[in-house]
């Protein structure tokens, strides 16, 4: 073993490790139960919420009371970078065998800052009670609490995967252990812990004295910048969610929250977020890449349904606390002024790396991976994000130099003298300086691990924080500033109400408006408000069913709504609905646009936007029937609609413009003889059932029976009236060996017809049951033996075949066949 080294207390790192992960699981645990106590309230706590996707049915998902413990197993693994995967296995038989992996990835920051501080206070502990003396021991007994730590956390996360079954046999298992979460685990832990066993106090070396001062305080720098925006900013945010979210969204914040008031601090400094989206098809296919950005708060809150000026308060509330942060690092780092590029660069770096962290810590990843394909998306804010904040960075440097002089005497004086202790002072070339007039003394910077020995004489640590002098203001400066103050108030007032007052008047014609007043036009059957909101791209002579007329007698149409979330960007606006149709229920969006917008009004329009397919509710669905060939018109609901401007994909097939609801139809004729068959034609929010089609028919009435009865017995009156055995076209005849006279046919049974198949103008009928005829008369024939006349009769069976017509006088007219 090196010299320094005592193996015989490392069990003080492996217990300080262990002691980490159980803090932190134990925290894990109580912000779970307080999510899924929350989730309960809310109404969802039957069963846990995926968002929508081919693999995992939502019905498939367990109770979060059941896998509360697999939860809370899985939120430390992911605020040390782990991501949620897993894979399935499916046999799908003779479609082969299906895998699928999948991932998503986001860090709850709030155990990842618990990771950091209980291995700092176990390393503090630890450190105290069994010291090790060498910093060798100490960097030994830290690797062990990292190494203890990051193999119980991820042991203990993949252990208690997430069990979901999604089939017979099928399931998957989510953990989210992965070489980024082991790893991060023992850095982490590790240099937490050994932070937290350091000595108290640095070398005495001017230089080092120097370069501790001012990372030290350009991080506190930076930290006071985000804190006091933060303090602000999160409390809103979960009151303001809280209202739109309920108390799910209250009791969920602690998972959520801090990477929230990060996002916020973000768009507060006018930084980009969007979503990057890649897919590709096959193991070589082509791959697609999408990239949607928003800049600044307007483009992104409005995104988020906020309006423009909640954004511009945060970038208020930016330049509020850069303000205090530039006051801070005034005042910690002395009146001197640093010379060349140097001294401006400490705090823009600090900012840079603060871009870098947030670029890190607020980005959400999902991935999927199939045979087929897979895809993958990503939430975070642009790259070039962390040179955006170094840019904050050189104003919060100027406005140190050039602002905060003037603003640090109007601070209380014991603030200020805490903020002064041991302040840190750009380090000259050559001999350390001697302490300013009124400045702290360095005592406490070098010293042992109890932080309280002496300095060094030999070399003292430079100082020189500035000296600020409280002076009373006079009563015309207190004026001037109440006035000053009051009139920035009054601007700001002006501000935030004229935003207010705009955002109220664009309220009440925004797009959700627009759509809830369609959908309300629908519901009452009027079709002419319908077709004026919506701007339906339907020619003037296909509007054939979207009158009041005849929308108005519709049944079945959408009897209810309830209007969603809105997301608007730039131009466009959608606006999620649910509609109910007869007890079916669609969840869906209309997509709206900007037409002519002016300062006050937006002018909402759904006319240019795009509609999906087979969509009822924006736009128009479909009416389909089908008619015998050469109708010309359609009763739709008691009202004559001609079909010449119809559209069909064939003959005889019909689709015209319709709003959701059930509609009576029969063919219009004028004909005394026939009549139509009564149907119900369907246009359903439903696109498959509205791709159901109606049938049309011609249907001969009992004037059409009885005229064809009455031909068909004059037909056969006019046969018996023939006296001959065999009538002349007459279905019937009698049998003879010889000379007959004096026959007489009589119809003693008429045959039943039944009426078949309609074809080319005509109905074809044929008897159902034979008729019968008798048939009496004299014979002479060679076989009779005295060669007189002899009375004979015959009966015959016959049936009757033939076509019926209508012609185009409305004449009826029945042909008889052989």
């Amino acid at each position: 073993m090196p010299a320094g080294l005592n193996p015989a207390a490392w069990w003080t790192g492996a217990v300080a490790g262990a002691g980490v992960y159980v803090a932190v699981l134990l925290l894990s645990l109580a912000i779970t139960t307080i999510a899924v106590i929350g989730a309960a309230l809310g109404g969802s706590g039957d069963a846990s919420v995926v968002p929508d996707n081919p693999f995992i049915p939502q019905d498939a998902m367990p109770s979060p009371w059941s896998i509360l413990f697999s939860l809370a197993a899985q939120l430390p693994a992911l605020a040390m970078f782990g991501s949620l995967g897993g894979a399935m296995d499916a046999d799908l038989g003779m479609f082969g065998q299906m895998n699928v992996a999948m991932t998503i990835a986001f860090v709850p920051l709030l155990l990842t800052v618990a990771v950091v501080a209980f291995a700092a206070l176990a390393g503090k502990y630890a450190q105290k009670s069994i010291p090790s003396a060498t910093v060798l021991d100490r960097l030994a007994q830290s690797i062990i609490t990292g190494v203890v730590a990051s193999l119980l956390l991820n042991v203990v996360a993949a252990i208690a995967a997430l069990r979901i079954p999604v089939g017979d046999g099928v399931g998957i298992s989510l953990n989210a252990v992965n070489f980024g979460s082991v790893a991060m685990t023992f850095a982490v832990a590790a240099a937490a812990s050994y932070w937290g066993r350091r000595k108290r106090g640095i070398p005495g070396a001017s230089k080092a004295a120097f370069a501790f001062f001012l990372v030290r305080d350009a991080g506190r720098t930076v930290a006071i910048h985000v804190g006091v925006f933060l303090l602000v900013a999160v409390p809103v945010a979960v009151v303001v969610l809280g209202i739109k979210g309920g108390v799910s969204a209250v009791l969920s914040s602690l998972i959520w929250v801090p990477t929230l008031g990060l996002v916020m601090l973000g768009l507060g400094h006018l930084a980009a977020i969007g979503a990057v989206t890649v897919g590709g098809v096959g193991a070589a296919g082509a791959t697609v890449s999408k990239h949607e950005f928003a800049y600044g708060v307007d483009g992104s809150l409005a995104d988020a349904g906020l309006p423009v000026w909640a954004g511009w308060l945060l970038v208020l509330l930016v330049l509020i606390s850069l303000t205090a942060a530039s006051v801070h690092w005034y005042l910690r780092r002395g009146g001197q002024k640093a010379r060349g590029v140097l001294g401006w660069a400490a705090l823009p770096v600090a900012f840079l790396i603060l871009g870098i962290l947030l670029l890190w810590l607020t980005g959400i990843q999902a991935e999927v991976t199939t045979p087929l394909g897979g895809g993958g998306a990503a939430v975070g804010f642009a790259w070039w994000t962390p040179f955006l904040f170094a840019l904050w960075g050189v104003g919060a440097e100027a406005l140190s130099r050039y602002v905060a002089p003037h603003l640090a005497p109007l601070l209380p004086a014991a603030l200020v003298r805490r903020i002064q202790r041991w302040p840190s002072v750009p380090f000259p070339a050559g001999a350390a300086s001697a302490p300013a007039a009124g400045a702290p003394a360095a005592a406490g910077i070098v010293g042992t691990s109890t932080g309280t020995s002496a300095p060094q004489a030999a070399a003292p640590l430079p100082v020189g924080g500035v000296k600020v002098e409280h002076k009373p203001l006079s009563k015309k400066a207190k004026r001037n500033l109440i006035i000053g103050a009051g009139a920035a108030g009054l601007v700001v007032l002006l501000a935030v109400g004229g935003s207010i007052a705009v955002g109220v008047v664009k309220g009440a014609n925004g797009p959700e408006n627009v759509v809830e007043d369609y959908l309300e036009a629908l519901v009452a059957g009027d079709a002419a408000r319908a077709m004026e909101i919506s701007q339906a791209s339907v020619p003037n002579d296909q509007r054939l069913l979207l009158t009041n007329e005849i929308y108005s007698k519709a049944t079945n149409r959408i009897d209810g709504f309830t209007i969603g979330k809105s997301t608007v960007k730039g131009n466009t606006a959608t606006v999620a609905v649910e509609v109910t149709q007869n007890g079916q229920r669609l969840e869906d969006s209309v997509i709206l646009t900007k037409k002519n917008p002016t300062f006050f009004n937006d002018n909402w329009s759904m006319g240019n936007a795009p509609t999906s397919f087979g969509m009822a509710v924006q736009g128009t669905g479909t009416l389909r029937f089908s008619a015998d060939e050469g109708a010309s018109a359609v009763l739709v609901n008691g009202v004559e609609v001609s079909l010449e401007n119809a559209t069909g994909r064939l003959d005889g097939y019909y689709e015209l413009p319709a709003y959701a609801g059930s509609y009576e139809l029969e063919l219009a004729t004028d004909s005394k003889y026939l009549g139509s068959n009564k149907v119900s034609g369907l246009v359903s929010i439903d696109a498959r059932s509205s791709l159901d089609m109606a049938r049309l028919e011609l249907e001969p009435n009992e004037v059409f029976d009885a005229e064809v009865t009455k031909q068909v017995g004059d037909y056969l009156k006019a046969c018996a009236a023939q006296t001959v055995v065999k009538p002349v076209d007459c279905p019937m005849s009698a049998y003879s060996y010889g000379d007959t006279r004096n026959v007489v046919w009589k119809i003693t049974k008429e045959p039943t017809l039944r009426i078949s198949s309609y074809y080319d103008g005509a109905w074809r009928f044929s008897s159902d049951e034979f008729g019968e005829a008798t048939a009496t008369f004299q014979e002479k024939s060679s076989f009779s033996s005295k060669g007189e006349w002899e009375d004979e009769s015959y009966d015959d069976r016959f049936y009757l075949y033939g076509n019926i017509a209508i012609d185009d006088g409305g004449k009826l007219a029945v042909t008889f066949t052989d």
